[in-house]
């Protein structure tokens, strides 16, 4: 058997790389869909988190906050949660409800990645900045260093915030707040 006779013939070649590019330009608008789709929810929580936020008090009592010896550092209260809110480029993207027990929601179909919760004076200069997770990690380090925090809420938003954060304040020595998560259990395993 001879190379030729092994080949396939040009109509099915030609076939297949139809079928693929069709394939292909396929899953290209399903996923602009998708992003659209994506887009238009996360700009409806949007709106939804910024009319909750305004009805928040910003003045009251958590016991969250008691328990962590945080002060509130900007953030409200809603029936006894600590409320957050997640800024993004556009302003306030999301919410972060923090209960008495320390659990911790974020508003439903809402963006979190690269969202941040700042905790600084207004006008502050930032030379020097410290990204870390959790709101209580940010107080704790505001309080101690007197430093601007930034809170990213999590550890797999740190990376997109210090970038965020590195575009905005260029010249700024970033430090990040790690938590200190090595003897955490969940369900009684180490996190």
């Amino acid at each position: 058997m001879t190379r030729k006779d092994r080949s396939f013939p040009a109509k099915q070649i030609s076939e297949a790389t139809r079928s693929l590019a069709a394939w292909k330009a396929k899953a290209v608008l399903a996923r602009q869909e998708r992003d659209r789709v994506e887009a238009e929810t996360w700009a409806a929580a949007a709106v939804r988190a910024k009319k909750l936020w305004a009805k928040c008090d910003k003045t009251g009592d958590a016991w969250y906050l008691a328990r962590k010896g945080c002060k509130p550092h900007g953030t409200r209260i809603a029936r006894g949660l600590v409320v957050v809110p997640v800024y993004g480029a556009a302003g306030i993207m999301s919410l972060q409800f923090i209960a008495e027990d320390g659990a911790k929601r974020f508003l439903k179909d809402s963006q979190l990645a690269g969202g941040y919760f700042p905790i600084a004076d207004k006008g502050e200069t930032i030379d020097r900045l410290v990204i870390c997770e959790g709101f209580a990690t940010g107080a704790a380090l505001r309080d101690a260093l007197g430093w601007p925090v930034v809170c990213a809420f999590n550890a797999g938003n740190l990376v997109p915030v210090a970038k965020a954060m590195r575009a905005k304040y260029p010249d700024a020595r970033i430090v990040i707040g790690a938590d200190s998560d090595q003897w955490t259990e969940v369900n009684g395993k180490p996190v």
